[in-house]
């Protein structure tokens, strides 16, 4: 830790030039420039909606009347007919023609009012189409829109991310500043220490000093006290006498001027003691002086105590590493001494050494502890997942949780904090010989082959807080086939993994573990859980991050945008359960 009091770390003036340059950076407004220095706007063009796709009214059936118009032919037929008895030339004479007239005007009119109805549907048609005609012109306009603001969209896009990247140079030369000011107070710390434990000594001998002075003080004030008490108390027998024997004029002069010389004395003592009065006054006023340094020293000595302790934590974390080191090269050794025995073939001892499948326990303990945040920060996260075991009911004595590869133990840890029954597994020896120095019940092994072992229906819930993106995709589905098997019915799974959704997760941070393979998306979280059998499945966002972009780095669609898409939940939690 960087103290703020160090004369050679100005923290005023390295944060004074911090907000400097956030305030030319705001200065900047909205404008960017590209690479051949043009001026870039990041306000997006305003984003137009298209009107919903109009109806297409579909036209009712039209009734041709074709049974009338058949009947009317008919009879038509049946006027214009003559018996063939009745010779050719004078058939003409005996045909019906008024009433095959009237049948045929009849039938016109059938179908003039269809041949109406016929032009109404066409209209209604054609003012559809011509609708539809229009919307396929706006669709048009508001796709040539849309890839205007896809244009845009991808210059600012590229410019804030090139001010990302400028911002992140500045940002990594800041900390290495930081660094080189904390190498600085790490080498001043000893001195600082030292300077405490002397000046507090000091004040504790010169308060002890005070103390025995203020004591001696009372009981001298104390004993003036008593004789200004006993004086008094002489002073009214004196009187007492004088008044008995006032007949006695001589010996009355000589008992009143010996009044006045005790009332002198009295007044001495009086003076006396007011002056060890102002001095022990003023004794109480320095011990207050000296207890508000003390005071002072003890706060800097307790910031030295704290800066003790981390180092001292550190050194632990360190002083544990190069233990496990050495613990994994003397069994190294072991094996070395075995195969070289006096027993051993010659081939035996050119044989190469296998590897330890804890050769890289250590390194990977402290890569934990360096990055993956204190036992505090990891409490305080998963802290979220009691209520929803308790709220499931399935945890009891005979059915614990079960926690897959529980690393340093903190979900466990809190676990037995709130009264549930918890175990875990994990294959880091290391870590499992921690967590059982801490009372918790650990067992090391795979969390595979530990599910296997276990009988059916025998647990409450199971959990797994970033595991499953190191696994490849045939173990994770019979990791997760076991658990949903190993579970009693209304049980939970839950399984947390890093969030891809965030790109500065997916596409960075996430590979900061070299033992992650790839990162997993909800969906296919969620699928993979409901494939086996989970029920209710659903993905939570969790752990948004604390950064964002400034309220004026862009307009507030966009940098909503953009907020979700680079500083959103870092992690997510898929949970199912067990019907």
């Amino acid at each position: 830790m960087i103290e703020s009091n160090n004369p050679e770390i100005d923290v005023n003036q390295l944060m004074e030039r911090i907000r400097a340059e956030v305030a030319r950076r705001r200065d900047l407004g909205l404008l960017r420039r590209n690479g051949s220095g043009d001026a870039i706007s990041t306000v997006l063009p305003q984003v137009h909606f298209l009107a919903p796709l109009p109806p297409m009214v579909s036209p009712r059936r039209i009734d041709v009347k074709e049974e009338r118009l058949t009947s009317i032919l008919q009879r038509a037929r049946e006027k214009t007919e003559v018996s063939k008895r009745i010779p050719k030339l004078l058939r003409r004479l005996f045909r019906k023609q008024g009433g095959y007239n009237k049948l045929l005007l009849e039938s016109v009119a059938v179908l003039t009012r269809t041949n109406v109805e016929l032009n109404k549907r066409l209209q209604e048609l054609a003012g559809a189409f011509e609708r539809q005609n229009r919307w396929l012109s706006d669709l048009s306009s508001a796709r040539d829109a849309d890839a205007a603001w896809m244009r845009a969209a991808a210059t600012v896009i590229n410019a804030v991310g090139e001010e990302f990247r400028t911002l992140r140079s500045e940002f990594d030369k800041a900390c290495e500043h930081l660094r080189n000011l904390q190498a600085q107070a790490d080498g001043m710390r000893e001195q600082e220490i030292d300077w405490a434990v002397r000046a507090t000594n000091a004040l504790a001998d010169q308060m002890n000093v005070l103390e025995h002075k203020n004591v001696a003080a009372g009981e001298e004030f104390q004993v003036l006290r008593s004789e200004f008490d006993r004086a008094g108390e002489h002073l009214r027998n004196l009187q007492t006498e004088v008044d008995r024997f006032a007949e006695f004029g001589t010996r009355a002069d000589d008992l009143g001027r010996h009044l006045s010389n005790l009332q002198t004395q009295t007044d001495n003592q009086g003076r006396h003691l007011n002056n060890l009065q102002t001095q022990a006054d003023a004794v109480r006023d320095q011990a207050t002086i000296y207890q508000a340094e003390l005071n002072h020293v003890k706060s800097d000595s307790n910031d030295a105590k704290q800066l003790a302790l981390r180092a001292d934590e550190r050194q632990n974390s360190e002083g544990a590493y190069l233990k496990s080191e050495l613990h994994l090269l003397n069994r190294r050794l072991m094996e070395l001494a075995s195969t070289s025995g006096e027993g051993a073939t010659s081939s035996a001892k050119n044989a190469p050494v296998p590897t330890d499948k804890h050769e890289f326990d250590a390194l990977y303990v402290a890569f934990e502890n360096q990055f993956r945040g204190s036992r505090e920060v990891i409490k305080k996260r998963v802290r979220v997942y009691l209520d929803d075991v308790c709220g499931a009911g399935a945890v009891t004595a005979d059915s614990p949780i079960l926690d897959l590869g529980c690393g340093r133990g903190e979900w466990l840890e809190l676990v037995n904090e709130n009264g549930l029954a918890g175990e875990g597994v994990d294959s880091n020896a290391i870590m499992v010989s921690a967590c059982q120095e801490r009372g918790l019940r650990v067992t090391e092994g795979d969390a595979l082959e530990y599910l296997r072992a276990l009988p059916a229906e025998s647990r409450g819930a199971i959990t797994g807080f970033h595991l499953i993106e190191h696994l490849e995709f045939q173990v994770l589905v019979q990791l997760l086939r076991e658990s949903f098997r190993v579970l009693r019915p209304g049980g939970l799974a839950i399984f947390e993994t890093p969030n891809p959704d965030n790109v500065l997760i997916g596409s960075n941070r996430f590979y900061s573990d070299p033992t992650h393979l790839h990162p997993l998306p909800k969906e296919y979280s969620r699928f993979m859980l409901q494939s086996v059998g989970f029920s209710d499945v659903v993905a939570r966002p969790l752990n948004p991050d604390k950064d964002s972009l400034p309220e004026n780095a862009a307009s507030p669609e966009l940098r909503n945008f953009l907020n979700r898409l680079f500083f959103g939940e870092q992690d997510y939690a898929v949970i199912g359960k067990k019907q």
